[in-house]
C-alpha cells in the first residue's frame, strides 16, 4: 500500500472489515502487514503516512 492515500487505506480495510490505526498524514510509507502477503487472521492493520 505505500503511496497510498487514506481515504484508499480506509476503503480497503472497510472491504475487508479489519481494524485500522492510521499514524501521521499524508501518503502511507510504512505498513504493519508485509507487502504482497495474505490477509487471512489479520484482524488489524496500522499504517504510517508520511
Amino acid at each position: 500500500m505505500k503511496g497510498w492515500s487514506r481515504s484508499d487505506v480506509v476503503k480497503l480495510a472497510t472491504i475487508l472489515g479489519l481494524k485500522l490505526k492510521i499514524v501521521g498524514a499524508g501518503y502511507v510509507s510504512e505498513q504493519s502487514v508485509v507487502a504482497n502477503s495474505n490477509l487471512s487472521g489479520v484482524k488489524e492493520l496500522t499504517v504510517k503516512l508520511s
